[in-house]
């Protein structure tokens, strides 16, 4: 699907009603798991540069001793997030939507309070890579 095609949505008050892509992802919190890898990291791009999102909790396991929010930075240093950092503003206020959330997809309970809690909340909408 192109990201400027209308995303069809059905409830009891606006049956039928199209909703164009862009409106859904506005002012909306986005979980996303795997976002170091390569498309994870194509996917955050795209939603930060083109859906304006609210926020997008990035669920990021430590690595070699590497804490998530190190691997975070690591990440936006990535040159895909070139284009951000060249045509916004304040690329800085783009980043800051970014939040790293530490993880342990080994254990039962992969995510702990407080930040549990409040993903639960929060989040419209996820993307979990298998």
């Amino acid at each position: 699907m192109n990201p400027t095609d209308s995303v069809q949505t059905v409830s009891n008050t606006d049956e039928g009603k199209a909703l164009h892509v862009s409106e859904f992802y506005r002012d909306s919190v986005v979980l996303v798991t795997g976002s170091t890898g390569f498309l994870g990291k194509v996917l955050v791009e795209k939603l930060l540069r083109s859906f304006g999102v609210k926020k997008i909790v990035l669920l990021i396991r430590e690595k070699r001793g590497t804490s998530s929010a190190q691997r975070l930075q690591q990440m936006i240093s990535d040159p895909i997030f070139d284009t951000i950092r060249a045509s916004a503003i304040h690329p800085d206020k783009v980043f800051a939507k970014l939040v790293a959330i530490d993880t342990d997809f080994t254990c039962d309970e992969f995510v702990r309070e407080p930040n549990r809690s409040d993903i639960l909340k929060e989040v419209q909408v996820i993307y979990h890579k298998d």
